[in-house]
């Protein structure tokens, strides 16, 4: 019997289900992959903007006539607004959690998500395998908090956490 059977038996609904969904690319495609992704989504969201900054991020989805009004961003070593929560240091993963989980608990909507870009930025912060058990972590998280996620990162970051995003998603996307 498939999934799909199943699901039907235990009168689930596979498409309100969350998912989480891994995009491997080209460091020069990140951009417009989120902008992208951010355009096609109709609930709230959380956006982690490690690599650009959260008010660039913004005037880019202003400028690609995008609303942004449901989205909250995480940005680092900046000033924080009512759009964008700081995150001082990149190289806190308790302090990026915590941020994490306050802002998801604290969106109304019921169906959101989180996005993750640049991820192998903490590279640079961090060893590779704390990388790999922090987002294998976080992977656990979205699954019990019920958001769907989109991780997009390039090959830099290391085959441990690749294996743990690849394993971890739904959907991997390699670019």
């Amino acid at each position: 019997m498939c999934c799909l059977q199943w699901a039907a038996i235990l009168n689930w609904d596979i498409l309100s289900m969350n998912k989480t969904t891994t995009y491997i690319i080209k460091p020069e495609q990140l951009e417009k992959l989120r902008t992208q992704l951010i355009g096609q989504q109709k609930s709230a969201g959380l956006v982690v903007c490690f690599s650009t900054p959260a008010v660039k991020v913004i005037e880019i989805l202003k400028k690609n006539k995008i609303n942004s009004s449901k989205l909250v961003f995480i940005n680092f070593g900046g000033q924080g607004t009512k759009q964008i929560v700081n995150v001082p240091d990149m190289g806190s993963l308790t302090e990026l959690s915590l941020a994490i989980s306050n802002v998801l608990e604290a969106m109304a909507d019921k169906k959101k998500f989180l996005m993750m870009s640049g991820i192998s930025i903490l590279t640079l912060h961090h060893e590779k395998m704390i990388v790999a058990r922090f987002l294998q972590f976080l992977m656990d998280k979205l699954r019990t908090w019920d958001v769907d996620g989109f991780l997009i990162t390039d090959q830099s970051i290391g085959p441990e956490s690749i294996s743990i995003l690849t394993q971890f998603a739904d959907k991997v996307v390699k670019k």
